[in-house]
Formats: C-alpha cells, structure tokens, sequence
C-alpha cells in the first residue's frame, strides 16, 4: 500500500506492512474439487480506495476515488485479480525472450494495496511503534468504511487509515 502497507520509496524502506494472502479453501462439486477464494474482504482496500467488503453502510462507488468494477469484485474474482496482479516472469523480464512460458518459474510480487490483513501481516517496527495509532484509534474518517453487521470499521482499517494519515501529516508517500 503506497500509504500504509505497501511502498515508501524514502530510505530504501519499500514497505511499511506486508500481509498474507489468506485463501478460504472450500470442497464444490461445481468447481470439481477445491474453490480456492480469497479470505478476508472486511479488512481490504485496493488502491487507491476501493473497499471489496459486500455487507457495508456506503454504497459501492461512494468513496473517494473508489472503482466501482473494483468493488463489486466477489472473493473469487478478487484472489484471481491480485494473483495477476502480482504474476511476473522474472527470467522473461530479464531478457527481450519473452517467449519463456515456464510455469516453474512463475513468481509473485508483493501487490500494493492501501489496507489488508488476511490472518496476519508483519509491520516494519518504526509503522507498528507510531504511538499516535493503535487498533481501537478511531477517527471520524473512518466511518466511510462501517459495516452494517458490525456498525463499526474492521480495527485493521481504523490502524491502517491513522498510520496513513500520520504518513501525510510528516510528508510522506
């Protein structure tokens, strides 16, 4: 995230948080086996605002700078989007072969996104020590992201959304 979890290009400290990519793995006869998904939809905002939670207050489209498209993608569309997203064919870059289609070889790439969690995400110790952001630091702004089940933001959204804001307050990316 270009704000919170993902890329700074200040000091070589390309990212302030890495999360994983949890899968919600299921057995469908429709899908003849295993329907792999992606997890946690609550905690995620892709760049630049677009929150693929489905049971929200605001109508998808309605924040800022929010892709609706983006929005509107389900968990499977969205595991397929950030497996694409995050593909790359490090030998075939290397080159100007860019016939090499090994699929030994396929690689991923860390996919910036401005919050996620997913089970677990690592912060770098200078972004998780900011003593102005904690988990239950809620502000105003982060209204935009309640949901109706809950009534509240997901609490990785409330310290991604104060670590950004406290990023920009100094300058930062």
């Amino acid at each position: 995230n270009n704000n919170d979890a993902s890329s700074s290009n200040t000091n070589d400290k390309k990212y302030h948080a890495i999360c994983s990519n949890g899968l919600f793995v299921m057995n469908s006869r429709s899908y003849n086996g295993y329907r792999r998904r992606y997890y946690d939809t609550f905690s995620t905002i892709l760049l630049p605002n677009s929150w693929l939670h489905v049971d929200r207050e605001k109508v998808r489209g309605s924040l800022e700078g929010e892709d609706v498209a983006m929005a509107r993608m389900n968990q499977d569309k969205t595991l397929q989007w950030i497996l694409k997203e995050g593909r790359r064919h490090p030998l075939s870059l290397a080159s100007d072969n860019n016939n090499f289609h090994d699929e030994e070889e396929v690689q991923y790439q860390p996919v910036p996104v401005r919050s996620c969690f997913n089970g677990l995400t690592l912060y770098r110790a200078d972004v998780w020590l900011e003593p102005k952001c904690r988990y239950d630091s809620y502000h105003k702004d982060d209204d935009a992201y309640l949901s109706k089940r809950y009534q509240h933001a997901c609490e990785h959204i409330v310290f991604h959304e104060c670590l950004r804001r406290v990023l920009l307050e100094k300058g930062g990316d």
